[in-house]
């Protein structure tokens, strides 16, 4: 049985330390690995941030973070929307 996957969705103005305070909530006392989902380049590149800086909060408990970059197609009122996913796990 595989862990549950929290979805954590980001915006431009999400702030990259909470973000990643978030993802490693989930990797270390929750224990469940995170998707993040961003949709256009502000978000892409404050979900980055926050994975660069989660990745060195949960090193630090001796976690090597994974990243799989993805798309996903989603529908928002009526079109279909191409957003980024980035699949987080530990190694």
């Amino acid at each position: 049985m595989s862990k549950v996957r929290e979805r954590l969705r980001v915006k431009n103005s999400t702030v990259p330390q909470d973000l990643a305070g978030a993802i490693a909530k989930y990797l270390t006392i929750d224990k469940q690995d995170v998707e993040v989902v961003a949709i256009g380049a502000g978000a892409i590149s404050q979900a980055v941030k926050g994975i660069i800086l989660a990745r060195r909060f949960v090193s630090s408990n001796g976690i090597d973070l994974v990243v799989i970059p993805a798309f996903e197609t989603l529908e928002i009122q009526d079109k279909e929307v191409t957003a980024v996913k980035f699949i987080l796990a530990e190694r």
